[in-house]
């Protein structure tokens, strides 16, 4: 999609290969005119990320569409049970600052389903 917005061709890109070399007053305009400052805000604003100078965060992310069930020592297609499980494995866990889903469910268990 980059590609339709980037007119001028410089040497060493490549659109076949998907690769591109952005000309140097591209890079420098887009240094010079971002956000020197971005937040990403919480439900209650104690929680906020604010993304500035040298701070740092750790999170989570995937979308695993399979995970190791512990108990049967397997690997199965990850349910929607799965999502809320590692939601809470993550709010226990001092370190990380952010959850992002880490699997992206394909099984859902009914409400009579053990």
């Amino acid at each position: 999609m980059l590609w339709r917005f980037i007119a001028e061709e410089e040497p060493g890109s490549n659109q076949e290969a998907r690769l591109r070399r952005f000309l140097p007053k591209m890079v420098k305009q887009a240094l010079e005119t971002m956000p020197r400052r971005i937040v990403l805000c919480g439900r209650d604003p104690a929680n906020d990320l604010v993304l500035e100078g040298r701070r740092v965060y750790a999170g989570t992310g995937g979308g695993e569409t399979h995970v190791l069930d512990l108990e049967r020592d397997q690997y199965r297609t990850a349910m929607l049970k799965d999502v809320a499980d590692l939601a809470r494995l993550v709010d226990g866990l001092e370190h990380i600052d952010f959850y992002i889903r880490s699997v992206e469910p394909r099984t859902f268990l009914s409400k009579n389903s053990t």
